[in-house]
């Protein structure tokens, strides 16, 4: 009886460390995996912040996520993607993150504490409409809007688009490339008014060699938050907007922000 009890107690003991053994194990596991995770980013191109994956300049926000992964162990794939193509498959779990997001675009996502920028919604036409003012929604309704598919312009203007969005004066775009066939449907004077960042318009039209062929009539005044969004679906994405936020708070404070917003022509917008 006492070697049976012997026997026992050391058999619950090896056991016992066999289990330990296998717990650290799956933890290192779990580390190297996070460790070598890729964050996987979608979006349609929007210019200065996201643009050509294979561009020398992708876009800032691209420049800041790629640097900031690196140093953290990570790798970033980055592809273009129609922007509404982007929200379902960030949903569906199939994709980490999108690019270029206001909290209005995918108020279910998660967003880093730390904005990666700062924009407004602008009012362009070409030069015979001047004159036009945004004062109301039934200001639109005198004029052909192009805008794009899933993009958020803020509360009022996203109202107007759900509840006109079948009307012949309202063209929504689709695609990789939406905003430069909405400047092709403004030029062929097939929509007569264009809603849109001015930081991403002026940029597209630089690119297209069409600096100066829109005019600016006013913007809503209500700058938003910008941000690298992460789905509610990807297991790594409370841990990545936290890398995000506290790598764009290092780059600020070290100057490196600053460098890469100046390739762009661009300033910090917190400053």
């Amino acid at each position: 009886m006492p070697l049976f009890i012997r026997v026992t107690s050391q058999a619950v003991f090896f056991h016992f460390c066999f289990l330990r053994l296998l717990v650290t194990l799956l933890l290192s596991f779990t580390v190297l995996t996070v460790n070598a995770d890729t964050l996987r980013l979608r979006a349609d191109a929007w210019y200065p912040y996201n643009g050509n994956p294979d561009s020398d300049y992708p876009g800032y926000m691209i420049e800041l996520a790629d640097e900031i992964l690196n140093k953290a162990g990570h790798q970033l794939d980055y592809q273009l993607m129609p922007w509404s193509r982007s929200l379902v498959q960030a949903r569906k779990g199939s994709i980490d993150c999108i690019a270029g997001a206001f909290r209005d675009d995918a108020p279910d996502f998660l967003y880093p504490e730390v904005s990666m920028g700062r924009d407004d919604v602008g009012f362009f036409v070409m030069e015979e409409n001047r004159q036009w003012r945004f004062t109301s929604e039934a200001s639109l309704a005198e004029i052909r809007v192009a805008v794009i598919s899933g993009y958020s312009y803020g509360e009022q203007l996203d109202g107007y688009i759900r509840r006109n969005r079948h009307s012949p004066y309202l063209q929504v775009t689709t695609g990789n490339d939406p905003l430069e066939r909405n400047i092709k449907l403004l030029l062929a004077h097939r929509v007569e008014l264009l809603i849109e960042s001015p930081n991403v318009l002026n940029a597209t039209l630089d690119k297209m060699g069409l600096a100066g062929n829109l005019v600016e009539v006013g913007r809503m005044n209500n700058p938003r938050e910008l941000y690298i969004a992460c789905s509610p679906q990807s297991s790594s994405a409370g841990y990545f907007v936290q890398l995000l936020s506290k790598g764009v708070q290092r780059m600020r404070a070290s100057g490196r922000l600053q460098q890469i917003l100046a390739r762009y022509g661009l300033d910090d917008w917190e400053q």
